[in-house]
């Protein structure tokens, strides 16, 4: 499902990208922490929402049962994290409207029973970015260890009643996602009207008791991807597939991105770099972070198609989206320049922990099935031992775990992710892994990996 990189440094990073959650802590006890809900199909309807669309209630009795399939001829899927936003353009192949006709808009269902009305040429607004222009580049960027998107999204070129509505990923405080729910669609109805009206403002104003204004159907891909969440998170995702890149450049000039996913100053960390289009891409932040200020910036890092995004940055319960757009480029860089918004160490700082010393935990510990990876800390040194294959990975973390890292119950955790997330992204390959945590057990390194000792 993610795309890593192949460089092994990079794959140091990916290896040791692990979700945080709310209740990191130096090392007490975190049984106050609210309960959440685990996110599953059953429940996907309380937590999934399209906050500018009219919610609705149709009977299924009232959809034609034989209706034929339509291209989708905006969005390929629609993305949904937690805290996220995700814009998705809904249009019709223009040759599909019957003469006399035009699409009024668009009834939306997913999950059990959430049902939702967009009118047709609706465009959805957010916060605006103080510059929503593209970016410059300068000097072309070619990386190794940064591969570029091989397939990109068709376009239908003769489309008609473009449409856009968000889709809003849900509270972190209300619900968990430790591992992506797979398989899941968005039904889309395109809903006419005679050519004669003037404005649809609602489903009130389309006869959907005439079966003759039932245009089709069309299946979106939807998405529901699990990622690392945090009381501070960043989040981006976009509407094609393109490449385009998170960062936070923070107060020492030292940057969270593709190109080093841990910060040494700060312990914030970007899970993964997704460069197959529409993201997510997220960093967190669970240790409190030196003074200053948290520059967060979006890069256009290579394509060929436009591109809407929305970033989401949750500081607590302060959850706010910035939208922003790209026009499609052919060069690649790695030197963003649009900027989105800055957040500040005073804002942040109250609602995170104090970082866990590496000097706390010294040994080897054990996490995976069988032990199959270890971690070996000491004072000032955190590696990674994958014991199959006696690889060892060393992690900048300046004296202290990095994101990702908790103690409950006087146990050091760490996410699963971790644990998934090794030797299989260093070979390109795709990995999967969920965020749930497991706890580590003291160990000791194995004879046939003695000479890492």
């Amino acid at each position: 499902m993610h795309a890593y990189k192949t460089l092994l440094a990079a794959a140091i990073s990916s290896a040791l990208l692990v979700a945080c959650g709310s209740d990191s802590d130096s090392g007490s006890d975190d049984n106050d922490a609210p309960q959440v809900e685990v996110l599953t199909t059953a429940n996907l309807d309380q937590a999934v929402t399209m906050p500018d669309a009219q919610s609705v209630n149709v009977a299924d009795a009232s959809i034609p049962t034989d209706l034929p399939t339509l291209s989708v001829t905006g969005s390929e899927r629609a993305i949904v994290t937690a805290n996220s936003r995700n814009r998705i353009s809904l249009s019709v192949p223009e040759d599909s409207v019957p003469s006399g006709k035009k699409v009024g808009g668009y009834l939306i269902k997913f999950g059990n029973s959430s049902q939702y009305f967009v009118a047709a040429g609706q465009q959805t607004t957010a916060q605006a970015l103080k510059s929503p222009v593209v970016t410059t580049k300068v000097a072309p960027f070619a990386s190794s260890h940064k591969q570029l998107p091989t397939t990109q999204r068709v376009q239908i070129a003769a489309a008609a009643a473009e449409t856009q509505v968000q889709v809003a990923g849900w509270s972190t405080t209300e619900f968990q996602l430790p591992s992506s729910i797979p398989d899941l669609a968005i039904r889309i109805y395109p809903l006419l009207v005679n050519d004669t009206v003037a404005e649809v403002v609602g489903l009130d104003d389309i006869d959907i008791s005439n079966p003759d204004n039932w245009l089709g159907l069309q299946l979106l891909d939807l998405v529901v991807e699990a990622v690392a969440t945090s009381p501070v998170q960043v989040s981006l995702t976009w509407n094609s597939e393109v490449d385009l890149d998170l960062w936070v450049i923070e107060p020492s000039g030292e940057k969270i991105y593709f190109g080093d996913q841990i910060s040494e100053e700060s312990l914030g960390w970007l899970d993964y770099d997704n460069i197959q289009g529409y993201g997510p891409e997220n960093i967190t932040y669970a240790f409190r972070v030196p003074e200053g200020e948290y520059k967060i910036v979006v890069d256009y890092f290579s394509g060929s198609a436009d591109a809407d995004y929305d970033v989401v940055v949750a500081v607590g319960s302060n959850v706010t989206t910035y939208s922003g757009s790209f026009e499609a480029r052919a060069n690649v860089s790695d030197n963003p320049d649009q900027d989105v918004v800055t957040i500040s160490s005073s804002d942040m700082n109250p609602l995170l922990a104090e970082p866990i010393r590496l000097d706390q935990w010294q040994g080897v510990w054990s996490a995976g099935e069988g032990g199959a990876t270890l971690f070996d800390i000491a004072e000032d040194r955190l590696r990674l031992i994958e014991v199959s294959s006696c690889s060892r990975f060393n992690v900048r973390t300046n004296g202290y775990f990095p994101t990702g890292f908790r103690v409950v119950d006087g146990q050091l955790q760490v996410s699963n992710a971790f644990v998934n997330a090794t030797i299989e992204s260093s070979e390109g390959t795709d990995v999967d892994f969920t965020y749930q945590y497991e706890s580590l057990e003291q160990s000791s390194i194995p004879d046939q990996c003695s000479f890492l000792q």
